[in-house]
C-alpha cells in the first residue's frame, strides 16, 4: 500500500471512512506489525457505529473548516476523540481524507513521532516525542511546513508542504535510528 493508492482511495467520499482509516493504519504500521494488536484497539474497543460517525463529523469539520480544527476535535478532550485512536493515526487520516480530486494532498499533513523527534531535534521545537500533541501544536506545525514550503519553492519549482513532512519524517527516522544503533552499541561494551 502506497501515499499514492491511500490519497486515490480518499476520494471514495465519506462512507469509506472506515476503509480510510484501515488504510492508514496498515501504510503507517508498514512492516512493524508487532504492534498490530494494540493499533487494532480502535475497531475492537469502540463500536463501528460511534467510530464512523465520529470521524465523518471530523472529516465534515476538515473540509469546512480546516485540519487544525479537525484535529482538535479528535484530540485529548475534543468532541470527536476516540479511545485508542492517536495523532500519529488520526493525522494520517485526515492527511488522506484532505486529499484533492487529483489525488494530490491538501491543508492537512502527518504528526507523528519520528516528525516530532526531528521538530525536537533540528528545529529545536518544545515538543514530546511521542505525543500526545495538542491542537496548538499541530497548529504550529502545519504553519512552520506551510510556510517552509513557500520558502522553498521557485518559479521553476513548487515545494509542496507534504514533502515537508516527508522530509522531516525521514530525518526523525535517521535519528531515531542513531539512537538504537548507539544504544546497542552501548550494551555491547564491557
Amino acid at each position: 500500500m502506497t501515499r499514492s493508492d491511500l490519497l486515490t482511495a480518499a476520494n471514495g467520499g465519506p462512507d469509506d471512512v472506515g476503509r480510510l482509516l484501515v488504510g492508514s493504519y496498515a501504510w503507517g504500521t508498514g512492516d512493524r506489525a508487532f504492534l498490530v494488536g494494540r493499533r487494532a484497539q480502535v475497531f475492537t474497543k469502540n463500536t463501528t457505529e460511534s467510530t464512523t460517525a465520529k470521524l465523518v463529523k471530523a472529516l465534515t469539520v476538515l473540509r469546512d473548516q480546516g485540519p487544525a480544527k479537525a484535529y482538535e476535535m479528535l484530540a485529548l478532550g475534543g468532541e470527536q476523540k476516540l479511545p485508542y485512536l492517536g495523532p500519529s493515526f488520526y493525522t494520517k487520516l485526515l492527511y488522506f481524507a484532505d486529499a484533492r480530486p487529483d489525488a494530490q494532498p491538501g491543508r492537512a499533513l502527518i504528526l507523528d513521532q519520528f516528525v516530532a523527534i526531528a521538530l525536537k531535534e533540528v528545529e529545536h521545537w518544545d515538543i514530546t516525542e511521542r505525543g500526545p500533541w495538542g491542537p496548538d501544536q499541530y497548529q504550529r506545525w502545519l504553519e512552520f511546513a506551510h510556510n517552509h514550503a513557500r520558502t522553498e519553492s521557485t518559479n521553476q519549482a513548487a515545494v509542496r508542504p507534504h514533502a515537508i513532512e516527508a522530509a522531516m519524517f525521514r530525518k526523525g527516522w535517521a535519528i531515531y535510528q542513531a539512537r538504537i544503533a548507539a544504544a546497542r552499541a552501548a550494551r555491547r561494551q564491557p
